[in-house]
């Protein structure tokens, strides 16, 4: 019994540090893609134009909480997606201080919205020449009277991948522009090999106070 009790110790030290190790190189293996993916599109994204945003200059702090936006998704989403594309709206709105999102589902084709969320994707509404490429929509200048703007996800899009890609084409049509930092979410190469799962990305510390300074609340209403 003596040296089955050593055997089994052993065994779960053993055990115990092959998890370690493993547990380990899981976040080194996701650091080292994340990496790779930096060193790919870094010089596609243009972070210092992000930093030097100031208030839209044509809309008044708090002017989208009272003037709410619009967001239609398509109907053609399946009941699962349609509620983590909700989730995802979600979330912009309550980072964004200065905007609040009205959301409902619509047959996009006689739906009136400022911005609309539909399940396909082709080289015609895509916005860059990328077989590959999850999202698109088109990015509204940080001094448009109006946020308006169609949004397109791949038909391809794995569930987990919603969340993320959906704020990440939010940001746009908010105003962001890529960024060069493989911790943004809106880093050039997307936000799918960053550091966290897809279902829990969300924006920077930094690009929520970007997004904070383009559309800020009414003075009343900032905390």
């Amino acid at each position: 019994m003596g040296k089955f009790k050593k055997f089994v110790a052993s065994t779960l030290i053993i055990g115990s540090i092959a998890s370690a190790l493993f547990c380990a190189a899981a976040p080194l293996g996701r650091y080292i893609a994340g990496k790779k993916m930096e060193e790919k599109y870094a010089h596609l994204g243009d972070t210092s134009y992000n930093q030097s945003l100031v208030q839209n200059p044509n809309v008044e702090p708090g002017y989208y909480n009272e003037h709410p936006i619009y967001v239609c998704i398509s109907d053609k989403f399946t009941k699962m997606q349609i509620k983590e594309v909700e989730r995802a709206v979600k979330y912009v709105d309550k980072v964004c201080k200065g905007i609040t999102f009205n959301i409902f589902v619509d047959n996009i084709e006689t739906a009136k919205s400022h911005i609309f969320i539909v399940n396909y994707l082709n080289k015609e509404n895509a916005t860059e020449s990328n077989d590959k490429i999850a999202g698109s929509t088109y990015r509204n200048s940080p001094d448009c009277l109006q946020i308006t703007a169609p949004i397109y996800l791949s038909e391809d899009i794995g569930f987990t991948e919603i969340y993320s890609i959906v704020i990440h084409e939010m940001g746009h049509a908010i105003g962001l522009k890529h960024t060069s930092e493989s911790t943004d979410l809106m880093f050039a190469g997307g936000p799918s090999l960053n550091y966290k799962p897809f279902y829990c990305r969300g924006f920077s510390k930094r690009e929520i106070e970007w997004l904070n300074t383009l559309y800020p609340a009414a003075p009343d209403k900032q905390m």
